[in-house]
């Protein structure tokens, strides 16, 4: 079963192992202690493990009461090959919005930043893309 192959784990990602999936998905990259401050100001974060490597995460950001932004939703590349990605991220995202649904007041805002795991698995969740 694929969700044998890998665990939804509700903690903060060090700082080493999302600069390496931040550099393997070939995004700009930030000094350490740049990173190290964003990730202690999550609100909540996810990573998803493989034999205990880190091999995607999801992080909410926000004030905590009116807005919530999702971020950082990342995953290794290859997973499609063996039909995980779809379930990983939809796995990363069950627990966010568990998260949100408990945390958020009535009214709140969600917003979830624009990328390819974002368009390709989010729809289902209530976030609506916009079109470019």
């Amino acid at each position: 079963m694929v969700e044998d192959t890998y665990k939804i784990i509700e903690r903060i990602p060090e700082v080493a192992e999302f600069q390496l999936i931040r550099q393997v998905l070939d995004y700009d990259m930030v000094d350490d202690e740049i990173v190290e401050r964003a990730l202690s100001n999550s609100l909540f974060s996810v990573c998803a493990e493989r034999d205990g490597l880190l091999i995607g995460c999801a992080r909410v950001v926000g004030d905590g009461g009116i807005y919530f932004f999702i971020e950082d939703l990342m995953l290794l590349p290859g997973l499609e090959q063996v039909g995980e990605e779809k379930s990983i991220i939809d796995c990363m995202m069950d627990e966010i919005m568990t998260y949100l649904r408990k945390v958020a007041p009535p009214n709140s805002f969600f917003c979830i930043k624009d990328n390819k795991a974002a368009r390709e698995h989010c729809r289902q969740f209530g976030f609506r893309m916009p079109r470019h």
